[in-house]
């Protein structure tokens, strides 16, 4: 079977300072990063490798991937990345430009590394392979010239585990076995970030679980891509986001318009699975940090109010997160007004999201004994 595969890895260890004002999101002096009112220091430099494979002698070609990459290394250098792209390597050159850039950077611990693969992939017995451009199609004849000439995903753990650069996430737009993972659950959200992101970590993020198709047009990347830029990602709405925040949304969002589920983890190594990696969202720029606060600082809203109405149900609660998907009765907007009663006092909240007839909302005044939402009709 054919895989288009996306490898996106953030070796993460150090971030350069920015005195860039880009809009959205900002890498912003995260060598030292105050995190309960200490210092804590993070990155110094960031570095970023893209590879990207689209023409094949053996494979079907994946026109699209040229076009992604530039996407990607755009809203990289917003954020202050050393960009380098290679193009098409064949199979000496795929293993070297890996292991060159693990020499050349992964052994400063404050270096922030993020290596992104973009190219088919396949998977045989639980294995994974990123596919150079000699390669051949894995059949039975050719099975062990195709692992001779593809990057056997062994091996780059086996490079994550020899770097000493603290931050590392890998990210694979493909369909893939997932027996790299420590644990294939949702990642645990911090509600804000804690002095353990320092901690060394090597995590992952896959597009879909083996056997599920990956589209020509990569959807996973899009998204990647929107939620550094717009903020998305930013699950837990702190300013930040985190390498579990961006698994997260990635995993919530992707099935929406493809039938893929990301999986996302830490390997096998208690070591390398306690830290983060940390992107700063510029608020200036959005809307998310203010509608927060006034969350937050929510008061009931009475006065004027002749009847409240339902309005649909709570389907999901995230307590991490204080995070409430709803079903609505009838269509509503971003921005518009939704009521939370709380010991009988009805507390207003901002739509931020909508898809059909389901919104979501982020809260700090929920009771869990209360299922329903309610609108105001005067």
């Amino acid at each position: 079977m054919l895989f288009r595969f996306i490898f996106f890895i953030f070796l993460v260890v150090n971030l350069y300072s920015s005195q860039n004002n880009s809009r959205s999101l900002k890498s912003i002096n995260l060598s030292s990063v105050n995190i309960n009112g200490k210092n804590i220091d993070l990155y110094s430099k960031s570095y970023a490798l893209l590879i990207g494979v689209s023409r094949y002698k053996n494979w079907p070609s994946i026109e699209s991937i040229p076009s992604e990459l530039e996407n990607i290394a755009t809203v990289l250098q917003e954020n202050e990345f050393n960009v380098k792209t290679v193009l098409n390597p064949d199979s000496r050159e795929l293993k070297f430009v890996f292991e060159d850039f693990i020499n050349k950077y992964g052994y400063d611990e404050k270096n922030r590394l993020l290596v992104y693969y973009a190219g088919h992939g396949e998977t045989i017995n639980g294995k994974g392979y990123l596919v150079p451009t000699d390669a051949p199609i894995p059949e039975k004849n050719k099975l062990r010239e195709f692992k001779r000439k593809s990057l056997n995903m062994t091996r780059i753990l086996s490079l994550s585990r020899e770097a000493e650069s603290n931050h590392m996430v890998f990210l694979f737009d493909s369909c893939f076995s997932g027996t790299i993972f420590k644990t294939r659950s949702l990642p645990k959200i911090s509600k804000k970030l804690n002095k353990i992101v320092a901690e060394p970590v090597r995590y992952f993020i896959t597009a879909g679980s083996a056997n599920e198709p990956v589209p020509a047009k990569s959807v996973f990347s899009k998204l990647f891509v929107n939620s550094l830029r717009e903020g998305t990602g930013d699950m837990n709405k702190d300013g930040y986001i985190t390498g579990r925040e961006l698994g997260y949304y990635l995993r919530m969002e992707v099935p929406k318009f493809t039938q893929q589920t990301p999986q996302s983890g830490t390997i096998n190594d208690y070591e390398l699975s306690r830290g983060d990696f940390i992107f700063v969202f510029n608020s200036d720029s959005s809307s998310t940090e203010y509608t927060k606060k006034k969350v937050q600082h929510a008061t009931p809203h009475s006065q004027g109010i002749k009847r409240y109405v339902k309005a649909g149900a709570i389907k999901e609660y995230n307590k991490e997160w204080n995070y409430l998907v709803v079903t609505l009765d009838k269509p509503m907007k971003v921005n518009d007004t939704i009521y939370l009663k709380v010991s009988g006092e009805y507390y207003p909240v901002k739509i931020e999201k909508i898809q059909g007839l389901k919104a979501s909302v982020v809260t700090s005044n929920y009771d869990e004994n209360e299922k329903s939402i309610y609108r105001v009709s005067r």
